[in-house]
């Protein structure tokens, strides 16, 4: 059995939360109140719990809810640190925050934005046009550094739905994931990446893994190079084939990002660098990348690999 769910209605827990105090919210997170006034929180606040926005569940927390308090403080940060290039397309993002359907989306794209920004980029801007598109296409994120013009689309991937086979009462039922092929991740991306990347400038895809992805980690990686190696005390001990989405030589490298909550909270980055790409990311880019603690991935990848202790 790989998973339980329990009624989402959550009424009186939502009624009886210590945290539905709107007026708090400008004082604690200035820059969520700037976009969500009192009176929004107010409004989502009277709504049942299914039909809230994202943003206003998280402040129904319980008070032992990391989850709700990280995403609600690093929101926080990622608004301050990246307010002066929202200002310039001010509506735009208001209207996609506060937009229940687009919300996950574009707090995503302010975060990895953010992430770039304190990295030390040149230039971090949001929303840019492709210089070679003859459609008006944009990408999410460009970064420059003094040799390169990077463009940058980053996607959502939601953890495996659950196929509820068994009901053990009082809203609590079982069942098992259904899990998504790698083939099935390497056509989502080579979508994004043809409709969102430059021809003539390096492009990253960003794979922004919410947490109930975990399940799905081996699938993800397996889309993206030709294979991945096991090793015991050095030696090649299996070999499990791949999908290969870098033969797609417009992407020159997939940045994985996901929040892990194990012992406190944990950002885990890593960057698979594509060996064909036509527009490889250059030396001084991926250094800024290794100097600011993300880890690098090349082909194949070792997914374990047991060292022979001397």
């Amino acid at each position: 059995m790989a998973d339980v769910g329990g009624d989402k209605g959550g009424r009186g827990k939502m009624r009886e939360s210590k945290n539905l105090d709107a007026s708090a919210v400008p004082n604690n997170y200035p820059n969520i109140a700037k976009i969500f006034t009192k009176e929004w929180f107010e409004s989502e606040f009277r709504k049942e719990k299914e039909d809230m926005h994202s943003l206003a569940r998280q402040f129904i927390y319980d008070e032992n809810d990391r989850h709700s308090l990280h995403f609600i403080d690093h929101l926080e940060e990622y608004l301050a640190t990246m307010q002066d290039e929202i200002k310039r397309n001010k509506k735009h993002f208001y209207d996609t925050l506060i937009s229940r359907d687009q919300y996950n989306s574009t707090s995503a794209e302010i975060e990895i934005a953010s992430l770039f920004k304190n990295m030390g980029f040149r230039q971090v801007e949001l929303e840019p046009p492709i210089p070679d598109s003859d459609s008006g296409r944009k990408a999410d994120i460009k970064i420059c550094d003094d040799v390169a013009e990077i463009f940058i689309e980053v996607t959502i991937k939601k953890g495996p739905e659950t196929n509820y086979i068994y009901d053990f009462g009082l809203g609590i039922k079982g069942g098992s994931f259904k899990f998504q092929r790698p083939k099935t991740y390497k056509d989502k991306i080579e979508h994004k990446s043809n409709r969102q990347l430059s021809n003539f400038h390096p492009g990253i895809i960003v794979l922004y893994l919410e947490p109930s992805c975990i399940p799905e980690r081996r699938n993800i990686q397996k889309a993206l190079y030709d294979g991945i190696v096991w090793r015991t005390n050095g030696e090649i001990v299996c070999w499990e084939n791949g999908e290969s989405v870098m033969d797609n030589t417009i992407i020159s490298a997939i940045l994985c990002y996901s929040h892990c909550f194990s012992d406190g909270c944990e950002i885990i980055k890593e960057l698979y660098l594509n060996p064909k790409a036509k527009n490889p990311l250059p030396e001084s880019v991926i250094t800024k990348f290794r100097d600011s603690g993300i880890e690098i991935k090349e082909e194949p990848i070792v997914l374990s690999e047991k060292l022979e202790h001397t």
